[in-house]
């Protein structure tokens, strides 16, 4: 995952602006992990999680550096420069950028008939028990353990009911538990409300 990320990061083009270069640096070294498992969950494609990625992260980038952060959910301007935004908070919004950029690729895909990709998760670092998982549960693994997502907001955002998201949780976490004989990077426990309770694996920094 750490070799898809490096490669994002070159895929950025320069900006021009050194604060927007910098901004996007760092952007990447905090969050493009987490950004490239996202993309690989739901698309299982490197080149365009590559490109999901780095779009994402120059347009964040760019926001931020007019801006002095990212605009909030819903605003028409730009927000003022003083306004602090956590990292999970920037997490979470790059997360769901990333998801809806995703989901706009798998629509294109499948609108104009193209061929299932030759690459498969394997290509990517992606722990078996995840390739196993079915596409709705995937998503909701992307959102909440890599992408800052709590259990009402991935509800929210794939339209499904809490408890269903928090059911398809249990199911991954079933599923690696399962699997935790052949697979050195289990899925770690979820709470009552779709939060982990240990730490995640180390690739799902």
């Amino acid at each position: 995952m750490q070799a898809r990320t490096s490669l994002v990061a070159s895929s950025i083009a320069p900006s021009g602006s050194a604060r927007q270069e910098a901004i996007g640096r760092e952007l990447c070294r905090a969050h493009g992990s987490a950004l490239v498992a996202i993309a690989v969950l739901i698309l299982d494609d490197p080149p365009e999680v590559c490109d999901v990625v780095a779009e994402t992260i120059a347009d964040a980038s760019r926001a931020m550096a007019d801006a002095g952060r990212a605009p909030a959910d819903g605003e028409d301007r730009p927000a003022s420069a003083d306004d602090a935004v956590d990292a999970r908070e920037v997490r979470r919004r790059l997360a769901r950028s990333v998801f809806d950029r995703s989901r706009g690729w798998l629509v294109v895909r499948e609108r104009f008939a193209q061929p299932a990709p030759a690459w498969t998760a394997a290509d990517l670092a992606l722990p078996a028990v995840l390739q196993r998982l079915d596409p709705d549960v995937r998503s909701a693994v992307a959102l909440t353990m890599f992408g800052a997502h709590g259990l009402e907001e991935a509800a929210a955002v794939l339209n499904l009911a809490p408890e269903v998201v928090l059911h398809q949780l249990r199911s991954a976490l079933a599923a690696a538990h399962e699997a935790a004989h052949s697979t050195a990077d289990p899925l770690s426990e979820v709470d009552a409300a779709g939060r982990p309770t240990v730490t995640p694996p180390a690739w799902s920094a």
